[in-house]
């Protein structure tokens, strides 16, 4: 993608060795880790307690993971005492434990690998909550963007490639927003890199609370960012980035001594053509060109690829 800015718009089967399972004495103060190794969720960390989870690729799962390959409602883990078990739900592609497929609740010890279908593995480990808490900061951290916590295109990279196959094998709709901030150069120039970094910032939280939890929010590199929402048909691709126009302009924020700094972006949109498209980078592609074209446009509007 070429450069681009406003005074020029033209720019990832072990054997874990067994260990002493908790006291139930000890189960209340004690949480356990999933951790995603491999598959569209990967690096994806899950700090779970008492309560029972659900992995699977449906909505309602406190374990998300968008895998084809997996049923909607997968598998459970859940607390029996003073142990956890994870129990398949009766999934199509099965539930196995360090290699072996699993027929009933399964007892689980730390180090186990938990793989759904073919190519989800997620490690289970058992620790303290502020072992879980400071594991889950690391993991999330290697796909994440550290000043704006959205995701990061390493996590891009990944994930848009099993979008684009499980769309393309359902025939399913697959949509992507590429978005970046109207005349953000003058914002550093006039107020300083802080207050620009605090424009980045509050843009992220506000793309973060308008997409689904399905979808995906990138930071794409400097002002720009791109948000993969899966089941979205160009149409509704348009009237998605034309509500997130929306409350961009409206947001106003607080910055030195009681200023407002408001923004506004400029949004492309393009989605997947079945049987055109071969390649994911197809359609970032042609989202930076209708994002190109809002800007030609007078910026602050939604523009959608042909």
């Amino acid at each position: 993608m070429a450069n681009r800015n406003d005074e020029d718009p033209g720019e990832r089967t072990m054997v874990s060795m067994p260990v002493a399972t908790p006291r139930a004495a000890d189960v209340a103060g004690t949480r356990a880790l999933l951790v995603v190794l491999s598959g569209p969720a990967i690096g994806h960390t899950y700090s779970i307690g008492p309560e029972p989870v659900m992995l699977g690729r449906g909505e309602g799962s406190e374990v998300l993971i968008p895998d084809p390959g997996i049923s909607r409602q997968h598998a459970r883990i859940e607390l029996r005492g003073d142990r956890f078990f994870v129990v398949d739900l009766g999934s199509t592609n099965g539930t196995l434990v360090d290699g072996a497929r699993i027929k009933d609740a399964e007892p689980l010890r730390d180090g186990n690998r938990i793989q759904l279908g073919s190519r989800s593995i997620i490690k289970f480990s058992m620790m303290d909550s502020l072992e879980a808490a400071v594991q889950q900061r690391l993991n999330e951290a290697i796909h994440a963007d550290g000043l704006t916590g959205a995701r990061n295109r390493r996590y891009l990279e990944t994930r848009l490639r099993d979008e684009f196959a499980f769309a393309g094998r359902h025939n399913r709709p697959l949509c992507l927003l590429m978005l970046d901030i109207d005349h953000f150069k003058s914002v550093n120039d006039r107020y300083g890199h802080p207050v620009g970094d605090l424009a980045l910032k509050a843009l992220a939280e506000t793309l973060l609370k308008q997409v689904r939890q399905e979808d995906v929010v990138v930071r794409y590199g400097g002002e720009e960012f791109l948000i993969l929402a899966r089941g979205i048909n160009h149409q509704q691709g348009r009237q998605f980035g034309e509500r997130i126009r929306a409350c961009v302009q409206a947001l106003q924020i607080p910055y030195g001594d009681g200023q407002i700094l408001q923004l506004t972006v400029s949004i492309g949109v393009a989605s997947m053509r079945q049987g055109v498209d071969s390649d994911p980078a197809q359609i970032v592609g042609r989202a930076d060109a209708a994002l190109y074209q809002a800007k030609q446009g007078g910026r602050n509007r939604v523009e959608g690829a042909p």
